[in-house]
């Protein structure tokens, strides 16, 4: 493990690596390797969500490749500001919540925007968050705790959202969905090989200071002296960050851990909008819900965005909450999702459905369009809603939108299946072919995209130029 080491000023400086040969040598070269190969928007099949900017600091950190940004293959609606590469093979696009502005909204937000642009086969929310100490799993400060379902619980629980019973009790509804079941299989994967074997984690930080020697002081470990817990009723003294004033006597004592490395814990990640900094509220709810820690961002994710919620412990979640560990907490927990990669083969990942095949229900307000109808593009509108189909590159077929609903698509080169919502406003689509009005438009070889002398938009027989199926702008 990175430790920091004080300098004759007090400041932090990075570690001496200059004697020490890198474990990682023989599986990864030391220095960032960037590409000018210039990929499309369809090519990245892992999404990565920060709410902060040191955690995405640490996610670019973590690449093997670093991409040139995409010049104009992003969604008129996309606000989001990308970094794009390689890891482990994957080609992995990553994103920050705006500046300032965090929470579930901002995330589910972030999301959508992203899954406007991009071909997501899953998504990751990977940063800090707060942790729940004691208890079996022993928790401590540069940990990492991975989103796994328990408890009848998706693997996240939004614990501030509900309703208000007897005696002002939250009676918690419904369930988050759990992660995509490749992730899920992946981490059992990943487990099975910690058994035998030391993970990858420590490496990685290794990598990671050679890479940014100069700028790796801000992501070491603060020592396992400076990893305070204080009692749960014991409040912060004062208005500084730090701890200097707080009473000692209450700290809790723990045992020395063998070794410096951060540990891996799964189970549940509590999401709520706001800051939990209160240590009997935080025991409450852990011994109530079996949470492990707290964030802000994930349970925005969840439904719409099928993810892995990987969490470096930077604080207690008590009022003795500061800064100082947050950037090594940042950087255990990129690390540990660039170990998960390494046991998911890329090709597997592309043959995944994407988010939009698998979120029906999403609420997403973005168009899910590639902006050129010369690739397939068919736009029906009614009134401010509007439907998107169109066919990429790669003749997968897209996702069909009515402003607030995704519908289900099925790919086998044969047909798209339109779930036409009964109160949308946008009428069903006929299949001339059948002579049947309803829901599936077939797609043939002999059926192109194109615009009729009327102005129609729909499929057309390439031979006789006669319309098999349209889009019109009365339908």
């Amino acid at each position: 493990m990175l430790k920091r080491k004080p300098g004759q000023d007090g400041a932090r400086t990075a570690p001496d690596m200059a004697n020490k040969k890198p474990r990682y040598e023989a599986f990864h070269k030391p220095i960032l390797s960037t590409s000018n190969i210039r990929l499309n928007n369809n090519d990245y099949t892992v999404g990565w969500i920060c709410a902060l900017s040191f955690e995405m600091a640490a996610a670019k950190a973590m690449l093997d490749k670093e991409h040139p940004d995409l010049l104009n293959d992003l969604n008129n609606n996309d606000n989001n500001s990308y970094i794009f590469g390689e890891m482990e093979g994957h080609n992995v696009v990553i994103a920050c919540l705006p500046a300032g502005v965090y929470g579930t909204t901002s995330a589910a937000t972030v999301a959508g925007q992203m899954l406007s642009s991009f071909r997501i086969r899953f998504g990751l929310m990977v940063g800090v968050g707060g942790g729940v100490p004691g208890g079996k799993d022993d928790i401590r400060l540069g940990d990492i705790v991975v989103s796994q379902p328990a408890k009848g619980f998706g693997g996240v629980l939004q614990y501030d959202y509900g309703k208000t019973v007897q005696e002002g009790r939250l009676e918690r509804t419904g369930v988050l969905n759990k992660p995509p079941g490749q992730l899920l299989t992946a981490i059992a994967k990943l487990q099975g090989n910690h058994r035998l074997e030391t993970s990858r984690i420590p490496d990685f930080l290794t990598e990671m200071a050679n890479r940014y020697p100069t700028q790796i002081a801000n992501f070491v470990s603060c020592g396992q002296e400076n990893d305070q817990l204080f009692e749960a009723e014991y409040d912060h003294s004062d208005s500084t960050d730090i701890c200097t004033n707080c009473d000692k006597s209450r700290l809790v004592a723990r045992s020395t851990r063998r070794g410096n490395n951060p540990l891996v814990h799964y189970g549940l990640v509590a999401s709520g909008n706001s800051v939990m900094k209160d240590g009997g509220t935080r025991d409450r709810l852990a011994k109530e819900l079996g949470i492990l820690c707290f964030d802000m961002e994930a349970a925005g994710l969840m439904d719409n965005f099928p993810c892995l919620v990987v969490r470096g412990i930077c604080d207690y979640a008590d009022s003795h909450k500061n800064e100082q560990w947050q950037g090594y907490a940042a950087a255990t927990a990129a690390a540990y999702v660039k170990e998960l990669l390494s046991v998911i083969p890329a090709s597997q990942v592309k043959e995944m459905p994407t988010v939009q095949m698998v979120t029906p229900e999403a609420d997403f307000d973005a168009t899910y369009d590639n902006g050129t109808n010369s690739s397939g593009v068919g736009t029906h509108r009614g009134g401010d809603k509007y439907i998107t189909i169109y066919d990429d590159s790669d003749s997968e077929l897209a996702s069909i939108k009515d402003g607030s609903r995704v519908s289900p698509n099925r790919d086998d080169d044969r047909y798209i299946t339109i779930d036409d919502d009964s109160d949308s406003g946008l009428g069903n689509i006929e299949d001339v072919s059948s002579g049947n009005g309803g829901s599936t438009v077939e797609e043939d070889s002999d059926i192109e995209e194109g615009i009729n002398e009327g102005g129609d938009v729909g499929w057309y027989d390439d031979e006789s130029g006669e319309a098999e199926s349209e889009l019109s702008s009365d339908d």
